[in-house]
């Protein structure tokens, strides 16, 4: 909690796809009204191949501060790496953190 707001850090990837702007502007509508911020952790790829020279646009989940996050949302459709989602889940475990996983049906 930051302040008197509850965070939510939501972890995806291509936020320029139509479908991913569609989803958080309607998550972050939706959510505002209940007292919650939304944190945006966004990578440009979607991460497919595992690629050794991605890691540096990985980090931007490391800056994820788990002491001021109520709740991370992991958008796994779009973070194709399956490690590192794994990653933010146990760290999101570790935190004592509320994880969701956003499955979306095609």
């Amino acid at each position: 909690m930051l302040k008197w707001y509850k965070i939510i850090a939501l972890c995806l990837s291509r936020i320029q796809d139509a479908s991913s702007i569609d989803f958080v502007s309607e998550l972050n509508e939706k959510l505002s009204k209940l007292g919650y911020k939304i944190f945006l952790f966004h990578i440009s790829t979607d991460l497919y191949w595992s690629e050794n020279n991605e890691d540096s646009e990985i980090m931007v989940y490391e800056l994820i501060d788990y002491s001021i996050v109520d709740t991370i949302v992991i958008m796994d459709e779009k973070i194709k790496d399956c490690s590192l989602s794994k990653h933010l889940i146990i760290n999101a475990k570790m935190s004592d953190g509320t994880l969701w996983e956003v499955q979306t049906a095609l």
